[in-house]
This record gives C-alpha cells, structure tokens and sequence, in this order.
C-alpha cells in the first residue's frame, strides 16, 4: 500500500492538469488570499481540516475556508461550481467549510463557530454575514456540527453530518496580497499521500 502510494504522488507532482490555487485579487475586491476547492468523495470534516492544516502555497499553510462577506462566498461558490462533478443523478455538491458547532452546545444553532479564531458564524437575522439555506442549521437526523457549503447544488451554507453528498473541501491561504502567484509548492502535493483517505479520492482541476 505504501509503494501504491508513493507511485500516485509521483504521478501527481509530475502532472501538468495541476494549478494552483485561486488568488481573490484586491483589484477584483479580494482580500488577496488564495483559495482552492479539493475535490475527495466523502471525506470527513476532521480529515478535511488536517489535511489543509498541512497544505502550503508561497509558504502560506492553509486551513479550510472562513467565509465572512458575501462576495468571498460567491468567489468559492464560483470555484465550488467550476470544480466539483459528482456526475448524473447526484442532487449534492458540498463541499466542507471551516465553520464547526462546539460540543454540547444548545441545537441547532448555539456555538457555531470558524475556526481559525475570526470568531461566531451568524445565524439567520443575526448581524454580521451567514448564508444558511432556509430552515437551517437544524441538526437533521441529530450529529450535524460541520459546515458546508452547496447543498442541493445551492448557493447556501448546510449544517452537515452526512458525508454521502460532500465531494470535497475549500482549502484558503491568507497570503499578504503583495505576494506574487506561484505555482503549488511541491510539499503540497506530496502531503495527498499522506492523508488519512486514500490518496486516489484526491485531484485537482484547473479552473475553466
């Protein structure tokens, strides 16, 4: 299994249908960071979160996406759409956000949090940014404590639990927006076959 491994991440780093991620340019009215979708069928938040936790670009270690404006929502959107194929017959194209609910909080809606310290995700009429679809968080079918974004293929966050709809997840990097844009740095790449699923779930697609 290890071999299987090490000759998958061989073949990756020596693909060229590998980009890097997608820098929200200041021009456009980004904050300048870089995000990228990651597609792997049925991952767990927690798998989701290490892995990111370990990915790099231009020295920048990411961390799954903390979205706090409704334009940083509609740019991973865009990403999200452009990238995640769950082919015909597939209603769900989720993918894992950085937003978790703190154990033993009140449900479905008490101690939602991002976690990379940018505080408290809003709830619906809450000030501040959200994008909950209607009707949610709800703790459907009870263990929904991850967030996600594209339920039913939407432009809405989902509080999460089941993994059979989740394609993947949104890795960001906050670069300082000087920097210039590079290409993924080869300890990136190499970090799939080291993941917690199996390295076949991973790929990455240029955006069109």
């Amino acid at each position: 299994m290890k071999n299987c491994l090490l000759t998958i991440v061989a073949l990756l780093i020596a693909s060229p249908a590998f980009a890097g991620p997608v820098i929200w340019e200041p021009a456009d009215g980004g904050n300048g960071h870089a995000y990228e979708i990651i597609e792997a069928d049925g991952i767990s938040w927690r798998q989701a979160r290490r892995i990111a936790a370990n990915m790099t670009f231009n020295g920048v270690n990411g961390h799954l996406a903390t979205i706090t404006s409704d334009g940083e929502d509609e740019f991973v959107n865009d990403l999200r759409e452009d990238v995640v194929d769950p082919g015909p017959g597939f209603a769900d194209k989720e993918v894992w956000l950085g937003g978790r609910q703190r154990r033993n909080a009140p449900e479905p809606d008490g101690g939602w949090r991002w976690i990379n310290g940018e505080g408290a995700i809003p709830m619906p009429g809450d000030s501040g940014y959200e994008n909950w679809a209607p009707g949610e968080p709800n703790d459907y079918g009870n263990g929904e404590k991850f967030l996600a974004q594209g339920l039913n293929n939407q432009f809405v966050w989902n509080d999460e639990g089941n993994r059979a709809g989740i394609y993947g997840f949104v890795v960001e990097f906050d670069l300082d927006p000087v920097l210039p844009t590079s290409i993924p740095e080869p300890t990136t790449i190499a970090l799939f076959g080291l993941g917690a699923v199996g390295a076949s779930l991973f790929s990455r697609r240029r955006r069109s």
